[in-house]
């Protein structure tokens, strides 16, 4: 799929033209910030301390970069949801990115664990 994502290949971030209901990655400071936090993580004094994927590291890269727990707003153009579930981001949250890392700003304001996760993101670290 060409568009709807963007990825760290261990020496460069890259991007997906907009299409599929997302906008340009490229285009996102969120996004850019995310990704680039993989490359943060992947170089740092402990090389890749979050291993296998990365995804909170980068996560707060991207939040303290832009200042907001919404990562990648307006990047969807819908609110977040997480996974399959019904836990969608609360409208008054307005985030319109990947996800909300701020578990409050969803419908259960409960925090998902890993087996969560496991279960209603099918096995992926992108819960989306």
């Amino acid at each position: 799929d060409a568009n709807c994502n963007a990825f760290w290949n261990g020496s460069t971030i890259n991007f997906y033209t907009s299409g599929g209901g997302c906008n340009n990655s490229g285009e996102n400071a969120a996004i850019i910030a995310h990704e680039w936090g993989h490359g943060m993580d992947t170089f740092d004094v402990e090389g890749g301390m979050s291993s296998p994927s990365g995804e909170g590291v980068a996560d707060l890269y991207a939040a303290f970069y832009n200042g907001s727990s919404c990562i990648g707003r307006g990047f969807l153009g819908r609110l977040c949801r997480t996974g399959k579930s019904s836990d969608w981001c609360k409208a008054s949250s307005g985030c319109t990115g990947v996800r909300d890392i701020d578990y409050m700003q969803y419908v259960s304001e409960s925090a998902h664990t890993m087996t969560w996760a496991r279960n209603n993101c099918d096995n992926n670290v992108h819960c989306k």
